[in-house]
């Protein structure tokens, strides 16, 4: 059992690539916790994309950047 009862963390990925992979194998996802500094696909890219083709799927951004500019293209 985790932290909370009804949150399940189902995968970790390490780049915005492989978060596309892996929620494109998952059979239920409901929230991404997308931070937008990674290699490979950052996640600006990673969460416009998941946003796109997995319209039900809410993409939560962490982010260490305080100015807009950095993180408006991640809506």
């Amino acid at each position: 059992m985790g932290l909370l009862d009804d949150v399940d963390v189902v995968g970790s990925a390490a780049d915005g690539a492989q978060a596309l992979e892996l929620a494109g194998r998952l059979d239920h996802l409901d929230v991404v916790l997308m931070d937008l500094t990674m290699p490979v696909m950052d996640g600006v890219e990673a969460a416009g994309r998941l946003a796109r083709e997995h319209p039900n799927v809410a993409v939560l951004v962490l982010t260490t950047y305080s100015d807009d500019e950095s993180i408006a293209g991640a809506r």
